[in-house]
């Protein structure tokens, strides 16, 4: 990748609405480039994780940024893979807090 587009994608700025941008700096994500080094599964962790509470759609969300593409894009059984770890993940969270 030329050193041009790799600064490119390091500033590329997240576009998403006000709440989940929000949600997002809460947790030090501030760039896609962010999104990509950790993951959609481990950035849709640490905002449960927050007491956020992201529906599923946004790891589908992280996912198409990561790919990007628009999450309705993703194959669907990637996104049944994604659903299954997302509930996986809340349901982690709701014992924990028990």
């Amino acid at each position: 990748m030329p050193k041009s587009a790799a600064k490119k994608e390091e500033e590329q700025p997240l576009t998403f609405g006000p709440v989940t941008t929000g949600w997002l700096k809460a947790i030090g994500v501030l760039t896609v480039k962010d999104i990509k080094d950790r993951g959609a599964i481990e950035v849709f962790r640490a905002l449960v994780e927050q007491r956020f509470n992201p529906s599923v759609v946004m790891i589908y969300v992280l996912e198409g940024a990561i790919l990007d593409i628009h999450w309705n894009q993703i194959p669907k059984e990637r996104q049944e893979e994604l659903k299954r770890e997302a509930t996986a993940i809340k349901l982690a969270q709701q014992l924990l807090q028990r």
